[in-house]
């Protein structure tokens, strides 16, 4: 009979914590998309103006340099930066969650809109990443990741 881990044990073990991966990676998809569309678009601008640079009999090496130079401006003139707006739509959604679960009523006064994932680590602002949480609290928290964030620091 040999010992150690059996597959089922194996994927007992390994279950919750890709589960936790994709659930991190759910919740940071807005920052991967605006992050996957700065570098697509980039990085074309990168290899389109390079190979037409070599095909137009420019040294390889400012080429490369110059379309480097060029991706690089396309990618930060053409793609705004993510925007922190959260649409009234998603506010309603997690201010009726809020006063559901807590029996409160949402006072704009002392209450704020709080990322559960940090907007600054990729989170969006949808009303499954939004919470209501007291002014203090929110500002205590800061940008830190829940503690079942694999992706968080």
């Amino acid at each position: 009979m040999r010992s150690g881990p059996q597959p089922d044990q194996l994927f007992i073990l390994v279950a919750p914590l890709l589960f936790l991966l994709f659930l991190s990676l759910y919740r940071r998809r807005e920052g991967i998309r605006h992050f996957l569309r700065r570098a697509i678009i980039g990085e074309g601008a990168y290899l389109l103006l390079g190979f037409y640079l070599i095909k137009s009999g420019v040294q390889p090496i400012p080429a490369i340099g110059i379309s480097v130079l060029a991706g690089l401006a396309v990618e930060q003139l053409l793609i705004a930066p993510r925007g922190r707006h959260i649409p009234a739509s998603e506010k309603r959604k997690t201010i009726a969650a809020y006063e559901r679960k807590t029996g409160r009523k949402y006072n704009r006064k002392t209450d704020e809109f709080d990322h559960e994932i940090a907007f600054a680590r990729g989170g969006s602002s949808t009303a499954d990443n939004l919470r209501v949480r007291s002014r203090t609290e929110n500002r205590r928290k800061g940008k830190k990741s829940p503690w079942w964030d694999l992706l968080g620091r």
